[in-house]
């Protein structure tokens, strides 16, 4: 893929807070505030059907280079799978079939689609964050129709300050399997790459190379606890009441509808 845009990192960009959405769930929010651990979302299950679900074009296969190089990683999946690679004849009829019948070249590439990047990706997991807190969509889409949360975290540490930012891509950007092996920076490149209708987001995000489900956050980096605007008295009495006994330092602050506008203001909870 030529001409990869650069995914600048939030310390780079000089961002100094993001922010991350949540349904409020008041036994999570009570022990990541105990415990300083917070979760993070695997790959394979976003809300996006294309997003870190990379897809392969059978017509990159027209290039003779690219479809031997296709076929070579194919067997060595299947090597790696325990599968016996083909002898050379069958192997040469393979790619002669493959050379003649879109049909054929489809079936591989939808087959690699499907299970070329999984272990890879299964072995990753994401934090989504953005520099808004009060996005209207955001609201409605992340927490819980404006009754959950927002977290906010300061960048003045390492872990926050290395999150990577989404570039939001109007044309599905061409993905080769064969070179997520050679240049492993390309899972980075899907892990961040998403559809331009999302560019709302404004997204960034920290990418855990493990299958924990959950990461440390470093001292002193949640810096407050923002109350959607929808959120009933009892709710934010709640959260109040965690915040003040689990981590009595932090920010509590309220988004609320702003008069004669279709805008949210964050302010202190009256």
């Amino acid at each position: 893929m030529n001409n990869v845009p650069v995914r600048k990192s939030a310390g780079e960009l000089g961002i100094e807070t993001l922010y991350h959405y949540e349904r409020f769930n008041c036994a999570y929010l009570s022990a990541m505030l105990r415990d300083q651990k917070v979760h993070c979302s695997n790959p394979a299950k976003l809300n996006d059907p294309w997003d870190c679900h990379p897809w392969f074009d059978s017509k990159s296969l027209d290039e003779e280079d690219v479809l031997r190089r296709v076929v070579e990683f194919h067997h060595g999946q299947a090597r790696l799978g325990g599968i016996s690679p083909l002898p050379s004849r069958l192997n040469e009829q393979w790619l002669a079939s493959l050379r003649n019948d879109p049909k054929e070249r489809e079936k591989l590439m939808d087959d690699l689609s499907k299970k070329a990047l999984h272990d890879m990706l299964a072995q990753r997991r994401i934090y989504c964050l953005t520099p808004d807190p009060d996005c209207t969509l955001m609201w409605s889409h992340y927490a819980e129709e404006h009754r959950g949360i927002c977290l906010e975290f300061g960048v003045d540490n390492s872990l926050f300050r290395s999150a990577k930012q989404v570039v939001y891509a109007s044309t599905y950007p061409v993905w080769l399997p064969y070179e997520f092996e050679e240049r492993p920076e390309r899972i980075t490149e899907v892990i961040t790459t998403k559809a331009a209708g999302w560019n709302y987001e404004k997204e960034f995000r920290l990418i855990f190379p493990t299958r924990d489900d959950f990461f440390s956050l470093p001292p002193g980096s949640l810096k407050g606890v923002i109350i959607g605007a929808q959120a009933s008295p009892e709710v934010v009495e709640i959260i109040c009441d965690i915040v003040t006994r689990h981590a009595p330092a932090l920010r509590i602050r309220r988004a609320v509808l702003m008069p004669r506008q279709y805008k949210l203001q964050i302010v202190a909870p009256s």
